[in-house]
């Protein structure tokens, strides 16, 4: 909001509240204050909203703007030219439910509870939301949760006030659901009974997050759209989509035609949400993350698309391919284009929305803030991250100082690379560098462990 907006507010408040008093005093009715601010609502200074925008499975090299030449997105390569785009940034986990559990968290999975698709975030969690919330902020999340759909585990009980889509993971088998939840209830999609394809799921997510964006232009918000795009479901790994415009003419399997048009369905998400902040002239005051939740998977798609741009493995594992992602951070007049090679992950967005909220950054959380990144004051070195998750019963480590990323699952022994000058983990230089192990397992061993 403009500061000449926001005069016109405070204008408009004083004539209602002087008009109401002078009607009352006429009349003889008492005077509510409280009701009357119900009217004219003045947004509080000092506090941007703050939207992050999730793709599942979505490649460091799925865009345009990270080297993608096949796929084209150019919305989100449009935001990527005005934002900060980070080449070195890492999701929570290759997997879904822990990776979302980071960034609600703020916690890495070294210390989450959630640590594979089956676990539900526990009721006890202190969330992004919830810090938000107790700071006047209005709090949405539509998409796929996944998170648990039983009382103390749902979005609603974690302190958002709206909450649109899937509570857990199975429900993505169908991308036309007949029902679908809506803050603790199941409510009926019409246009899909019967087996019918009348309503895209991520096309409702996007029409949930638009209202949400409408209806709060007077409030700082927090808005998370957690989107199954472009996301491969069962064994097979199908890629439900309406259709496979605009690829359906190239000479790539049908698979790839269908991943290469879920992308496209994304970058015009993104597209529409960030045409309406700036429709209700909300750009200055609302900072966007843009980022996926895994890598992309390992599947013939994804491999014929170059999806994880050339690193090893994908989703499911801790190599590059399944944790590196891309991240694009706009905030016009806040936060200059350009590109950074920080080093920065999942669990540091809920300490830096804090520090963007004006709140003090709590030492409870496994991040760091990186609004001194974002405003160019500070880099933020020494980084030390660490992932742990569980797949198929065997327990995955990956542990990264700076440029030295270690990896362990229960079934191998330590591998090391040097990701300075081995960015796609081709050797093992493990046996050549006995002290970095070291030194990365001493570091590890001071990390709290909180759970």
């Amino acid at each position: 909001m403009t500061k000449t907006m926001r005069k016109w507010k405070l204008s408009l408040l004083v004539l209602t509240i002087l008009f109401t008093m002078s009607w009352c005093l006429v009349f003889g009715q008492k005077v509510n204050l409280k009701e009357l601010q119900k009217f004219v609502r003045i947004r509080p200074e000092g506090k941007p909203n703050i939207v992050i925008i999730l793709a599942g499975d979505l490649g460091f090299g799925d865009l345009g703007c990270f080297g993608q030449a096949k796929v084209k997105t150019p919305h989100i390569d449009a935001v990527a030219a005005e934002g900060l785009k980070f080449y070195n940034f890492y999701s929570g986990a290759s997997l879904d439910n822990p990776s979302r559990a980071v960034l609600l968290t703020g916690k890495s999975t070294f210390n989450s509870k959630v640590k594979d698709n089956k676990s539900s975030l526990p009721s006890s969690e202190i969330t992004l939301a919830r810090v938000l919330r107790a700071a006047g902020y209005k709090c949405g999340f539509f998409g796929l949760w996944g998170l648990g759909s039983n009382p103390g585990n749902t979005p609603i009980w974690h302190s958002f006030d709206e909450w649109y889509g899937y509570l857990d993971l199975g429900s993505l088998t169908n991308y036309y659901p007949e029902t679908m939840s809506r803050n603790d209830k199941q409510i009926v999609v019409y246009q899909n009974q019967g087996n019918r394809k009348g309503v895209y799921a991520p096309d409702h997510f996007t029409f949930a997050a638009l209202n949400f964006i409408r209806i709060n232009t007077d409030f700082p918000f927090l808005m998370i759209v957690s989107y199954p795009v472009p996301y491969a479901v069962g064994t097979n790994s199908q890629y439900i989509v309406p259709y496979d415009k605009p690829y359906s003419n190239e000479p790539w399997t049908q698979s790839a035609k269908n991943r290469a048009a879920m992308i496209d369905i994304f970058d015009r998400y993104v597209g529409a949400i960030i045409d309406a902040i700036k429709k209700y002239k909300l750009d200055r005051e609302t900072i966007v993350f843009i980022t996926s939740v895994t890598g992309a998977p390992t599947d013939e798609a994804s491999t014929n698309l170059l999806s994880n741009a050339g690193f090893r493995g994908g989703k499911g594992n801790l190599y590059e391919g399944g944790i590196h992602v891309p991240m694009i951070v706009w905030a016009p007049g806040f936060v200059e284009p350009g590109t950074c090679n920080e080093i920065w992950s999942m669990q540091d967005i809920l300490p830096t929305a804090e520090a963007l909220a004006g709140l003090p950054v709590t030492d409870s959380f496994d991040g760091v803030s990186m609004l001194p990144v974002f405003k160019k004051e500070k880099h933020s070195t020494n980084r030390f991250l660490v992932w742990e998750q569980t797949v198929a019963g065997s327990l995955q480590r990956a542990f990264l100082m700076d440029n030295w990323k270690a990896i362990k699952d229960d079934k191998n022994g330590f591998e090391l690379y040097n990701l300075a000058v081995d960015p796609f983990e081709k050797t093992n230089v493990v046996n050549q560098n006995p002290e970095v192990l070291n030194s990365i397992l001493d570091k590890a061993k001071s990390l709290k462990k909180t759970n």
